[in-house]
């Protein structure tokens, strides 16, 4: 069983398609895709060898006589090392801003790869993540808001082609009834000046990113 949090992650996987989670930390996401045969293949990768080893004794007591086929665990530093992606779905979780370009800057070469969908949920900066990534040529399929410790964290889901989501503030894509929205826009405005608008925050966002959207 998946908590809430991961749960939003999990929908979010091609079925049928391999699966990357890079900064995988406890695995737990890509050990259910594999027993659940979501993926063909599950590429687990952090560069940590203590998350490894605890990574690989969860796996032998999940599978005492092995994962079978399609289960790879590497240990690997993605910032300084490409990773042989092709297509399929590229998780990224609690990462910062700087390790998620640097990491596509890495494995990608600055192109943007056929089939391939990122499901990214950093830590903070994520508009100016979404500005970086829409520069290059991503689209902006889903985003969605949940909490975790305390704090409201975004999930966005990029692809190679597609229509482009409208941006949030207009509230096709995120909702205002679980407060959510309120709480995140409050909780971020700070990163766009030291300047505190009284504007509210919705409208002081917008307008912070207004040039980069143009109606």
């Amino acid at each position: 069983m998946l908590s809430a949090r991961l749960q939003i992650f999990y929908d979010r996987i091609l079925a049928g398609q391999p699966l990357w989670d890079i900064g995988c930390d406890h695995g737990y996401l890509g050990l259910h895709a594999h027993r659940n045969g979501l993926c063909g293949e599950v590429h687990l990768v952090d560069r940590s060898p203590t998350v490894l080893e605890k990574l690989r004794r969860q796996v032998e007591v999940r599978w005492p006589a092995g994962p079978g086929e399609g289960l790879r665990i590497w240990q690997l530093d993605a910032e300084q090392e490409a990773l042989p992606v092709v297509g399929g779905t590229v998780v990224m979780a609690g990462l910062g801003i700087g390790t998620v370009l640097r990491i596509m800057a890495r494995s990608f070469a600055g192109k943007v790869p056929a089939g391939v969908r990122l499901v990214l949920a950093p830590t903070l900066r994520e508009e100016l993540l979404r500005l970086q990534l829409r520069a290059q040529g991503w689209y902006l399929q889903h985003e969605e808001l949940y909490s975790e410790a305390g704090h409201v964290r975004q999930l966005q889901v990029w692809e190679t082609a597609g229509e482009s989501a409208q941006p949030f503030w207009n509230n096709t894509t995120l909702s205002r009834d679980n407060g959510l929205l309120d709480m995140f826009l409050a909780e971020r405005r700070q990163y766009f000046s030291v300047s505190q608008s009284a504007e509210p925050d919705l409208v002081y966002l917008k307008r912070a990113l207004a040039e980069c959207f143009p109606e």
